[in-house]
């Protein structure tokens, strides 16, 4: 049954967090069938952290209601704001860093706020 689900998969990119806490763990097959990319740097002290595309239900003037905290449970954070940006993705301002731990790029290290080589 797992070797299934692995074979059914294994081309998509898919993410992997925790309910409790939408935010990426891992990352799949991102720059290639197998790889895996781990969270080795988060969201935490980002100075940017209130930057938002203007449309979000969650947004508030003290910034994103999910990340205050508040009634975590129960948040309806839009699924994009919960995996964006991918390892693949470069943005100036972003914090986030993934290391390969399976695959040809295994031991790297992928800065989102540098270009994506």
């Amino acid at each position: 049954m797992k070797f299934e689900l692995i074979e059914k998969y294994k081309k998509d990119k898919l993410v992997l967090c925790t309910i409790d806490n939408p935010s990426p763990i891992m990352y799949f097959n991102i720059y290639e069938e197998g790889d895996i990319w781990e969270k080795i740097k988060g969201c935490e002290g980002c100075k940017n952290n209130k930057i938002c595309c203007g449309s979000c239900p969650m947004s508030t003037d003290l910034g994103c209601y999910y990340q205050l905290g508040v009634n975590k449970k129960t948040s309806r954070k839009p699924f994009y704001c919960v995996f964006f940006p991918t390892p693949d993705q470069t943005l100036s301002w972003c914090q986030l860093e993934y290391k390969c731990v399976e695959g040809k790029n295994k031991g790297k290290i992928r800065k989102i706020k540098e270009k994506n080589k």
